[in-house]
């Protein structure tokens, strides 16, 4: 018998019951809502450099949204459905993930040049461009 008991007697029996009770239906509750997100953390997780294709592929029914302001407002996805199709085989979104690493090594190039091998690479060129004089 814990000292509660001991105070109060019966007063608190099934008292744990309830509040187990009470819990389970909280937790229940809370891990059957859903996160939304916003189409901007949607294409960030997705990998795609554009909102606008996250909301048309929540359109066409690949993602999960909803607008709680009506039709103008703001698309929100479910972040489960982002989950599920990031682990999916989806041919446009493998497509455009592949593109947009191909463009991130692009921007990559040249940015460590030095001023040397720029030149380097100038004098290289064939012609001049039309506003270099020639020599």
């Amino acid at each position: 018998m814990n000292d509660i008991d001991g105070m109060h007697g019966s007063r608190y029996d099934g008292l744990e019951s309830e509040v187990t009770a009470s819990m389970s239906m909280a937790q229940r509750v809370v891990g059957s809502q859903k996160e939304w997100i916003t189409t901007g953390e949607a294409a960030n997780l997705l990998h795609v450099g554009s909102i606008n294709t996250v909301k048309r592929w929540a359109r066409e029914g690949k993602l999960h949204y909803r607008q709680p302001g009506g039709e103008h407002g703001r698309m929100q996805i479910e972040r489960a459905s982002v989950e599920k199709l990031l682990h999916s085989t989806d041919s446009e979104l493998l497509s455009i993930q592949r593109s947009e690493r191909a463009l991130d090594e692009i921007d990559g190039l040249g940015r460590n040049m030095t001023q040397e091998e720029m030149d380097a690479l100038e004098a290289g060129r064939k012609g001049k461009l039309p506003w270099q004089k020639s020599t």
